[in-house]
């Protein structure tokens, strides 16, 4: 909030330099902690998906072939539109050729 002041005051500058190197100890020891606790983290993780039983192990794969399901049904279903709108059109030009 006063870093302008205190950077302006000159009776502040040897605390500062004072804090600064005290920060940048401590900013040093947390980041250290945070990695290795990820590190440990992401090592539990690793441990638990190696003995799970899970229903769902594959679930990209299955969730894959669901999805090319889907997509050759609704291409069949497409294709019967198609032909359906085809057969009315020929049905169309037939009534009319009965008519003349």
């Amino acid at each position: 909030v006063h870093h302008h002041q205190l950077i302006t005051t000159p009776s502040a500058r040897p605390a500062l330099t004072v804090l600064k190197d005290i920060l940048y100890a401590r900013v040093k020891e947390c980041k250290d902690t945070l990695g290795f606790n990820l590190a440990a983290m992401d090592h539990l993780k690793q441990l638990m998906a190696l003995r799970s039983d899970a229903l769902f192990r594959d679930a990209k794969a299955k969730l894959q072939e669901i999805r090319s399901r889907q997509s050759k049904r609704l291409e069949a279903m497409t294709e019967t539109k198609a032909e359906r709108r085809k057969r009315k059109k020929q049905k169309k030009s037939s009534d009319i050729h009965a008519w003349m």
